[in-house]
């Protein structure tokens, strides 16, 4: 991402706050991961960094797990903030491996179904 835009990870960390897709808390913890990983002093030039890192994997799989979105929710979500990517491009600058976000939906979705049908059990 830093040879692809040209700017510092510090910047895409802030850039990714400005637009939404990591609130202040995750921000925080990317900022003190940066630091931990001596990037103050100097990044890497191949740095994919934290963007694939825990942060932006862990929003979207609380997405996905936690409030039911699916893959064009997800695409919504980076349209919305001006990033009209396919689930692959968002796979590919994610570091996620190819077909894994149609993966975590399947089985939040059979997660779901099974949930609800214990609900419907129960009453």
């Amino acid at each position: 991402l830093k040879k692809k835009w040209g700017v510092s990870v510090a910047a895409l960390l802030y850039r990714a706050r400005a637009l939404g897709f990591l609130d202040e808390r995750n921000y925080k913890l990317s900022a003190i991961e940066y630091s931990r990983l001596g990037y103050k002093r100097g990044e890497p030039d191949d740095l994919i960094f934290i963007l694939r890192n825990r942060v932006m994997e862990q929003i979207i799989k609380l997405y996905i797990e936690k409030r039911g979105f699916d893959s064009q929710d997800i695409m919504d979500i980076f349209r919305l903030r001006g990033l009209p990517l396919t689930i692959k491009q968002i796979e590919n600058l994610l570091n996620f491996d190819e077909g894994e976000i149609f993966e975590l939906v399947k089985v939040a979705s059979k997660s779901r179904l099974t949930t609800t049908r214990k609900l419907e059990i129960i009453r």
